[in-house]
């Protein structure tokens, strides 16, 4: 093989001296559909961000098996998955014990409330931890809604799980009624859920649409005004 030399005079291109980069055409709706806050991270944020991921998952499992195979017997019969699934996600195993029985009041609210049932029941397109893409004001936003269907109305539902809940320390007097948390967690998430229903509307266009946050720590509902 040969090799050839380059000449002496040769320099390398000039490049700019500063280079731009567009601001990115790809906007997520939501990162993981739960946690937007770009706070300092710490244990209790993290812990419940683990917790809030493994709810969803269960709650997508739980309504595709179908809410019959679920019953309460069978979801604590579940706990030490609840525990080894929290440990390989980073929990540590001094906080194994608490978080599962978070994770457990999440899905026994759920299977067992009137509201829970509703929105883990069988409808008419219905689809949990759906992944949706389309253009927006020129961006490409990419959402995941936690679960949507078609009541007997003929009315498409948009639903956001959110496993946060009222703590002490918060609100007037240091306390917070669920009403009030609910309240401020609809505003909080008003954009987002905003987001969900434009996409949806791009795929049905004259179908009635309404749109709610859950809360299955507390069985909490709210929808968006």
């Amino acid at each position: 093989m040969k090799f050839k030399r380059l000449p002496l005079q040769w320099l390398p291109p000039q490049l700019a001296e500063t280079l731009s980069v567009k601001e990115s055409v790809v906007r997520l709706a939501s990162e993981s559909g739960h946690y937007l806050d770009e706070t300092v991270k710490s244990h209790r944020t993290e812990e419940g961000r683990v917790i809030g991921t493994l709810v969803h998952l269960w709650l997508e499992r739980i309504s595709s098996d179908g809410l019959n195979c679920w019953p309460q017997a069978a979801i604590k019969g579940q706990v030490d998955n609840f525990k080894a699934q929290l440990n390989i996600n980073g929990v540590p195993h001094a906080r194994l014990e608490n978080c599962a029985a978070i994770i457990l009041t999440c899905l026994i609210n759920a299977t067992e409330s009137e509201r829970g049932r509703w929105l883990l029941g069988h409808h008419q397109e219905a689809a949990s931890e759906l992944a949706l893409n389309g253009m927006i004001e020129g961006q490409l936003v990419r959402a995941t809604i936690d679960r949507t269907f078609i009541d007997s109305d003929g009315v498409r539902w948009i639903v956001d799980y959110k496993t946060s809940r009222p703590v002490s320390g918060e609100g007037v007097d240091g306390f917070m009624s669920p009403d009030e948390f609910m309240i401020g967690e609809e505003e909080r998430y008003r954009s987002q859920l905003q987001l969900y229903a434009t996409l949806i509307r791009q795929l049905e266009e004259n179908r009635p649409l309404r749109t709610a946050l859950y809360f299955p720590m507390f069985d909490g509902w709210i929808e968006q005004r």
